[in-house]
């Protein structure tokens, strides 16, 4: 007598899913591994230290944590047109391709925007060295626009996104 068995969901599904009941709180120590979307002001205050500058306190915030810490907060803020605009720190290692994706999920996926658009400091060469090897393109420089320092500007096209299309963590979950 064979039982038919239920079909379960992808791991990453349900390794993500347990975030859906966790929003805005504190992580355990035993899931060092998980994004956090955060609505509230948890990662927003600590993106802003890390980057010197305020991010908009409507933003929302994914971080990747190890050992509780976080590693890598993207902010998504100023959503218009199809276009948002992210704020990103990590650290050497704190990007991981299950964070990229679960990010472009998340903007691409349920928000339907069509782009992300980030501003770096021209100071910034850790930062200028990695949106591009990340995805984004080059589209120009505002002058003396972050205190007498140049910004550059990056943009990412949904099409143009390799962590996007891919088997990903779904955003309500993410």
């Amino acid at each position: 007598n064979i039982r038919p068995s239920r079909p379960k969901p992808p791991r990453t599904w349900r390794r993500l899913s347990w975030l859906a009941t966790r929003i805005s709180a504190k992580p355990t120590p035993r899931r060092q591994w998980l994004a956090l979307l955060d609505f509230g002001d948890h990662y927003r205050p600590f993106l802003e230290q890390k980057l010197g500058g305020a991010i908009d306190e409507n933003s929302v915030c994914i971080a990747r944590l190890r050992n509780g810490a976080p590693v890598a907060v993207f902010a998504f803020s100023g959503w218009h047109s199809g276009d948002i605009e992210g704020s990103l720190w990590c650290e050497p290692t704190g990007l991981s391709v299950r964070l990229l994706r679960c990010c472009a999920h998340y903007v691409f996926g349920q928000l339907g925007c069509n782009r992300i658009t980030i501003k770096v400091r021209a100071d910034n060469e850790p930062m200028l060295a990695l949106a591009p090897r990340i995805g984004f393109k080059h589209e120009g420089v505002m002058r003396r626009a972050n205190n007498g320092v140049d910004l550059v500007i990056f943009g990412l096209l949904s099409e143009e996104c390799r962590w996007h299309g891919q088997q990903t963590e779904t955003a309500e979950t993410a």
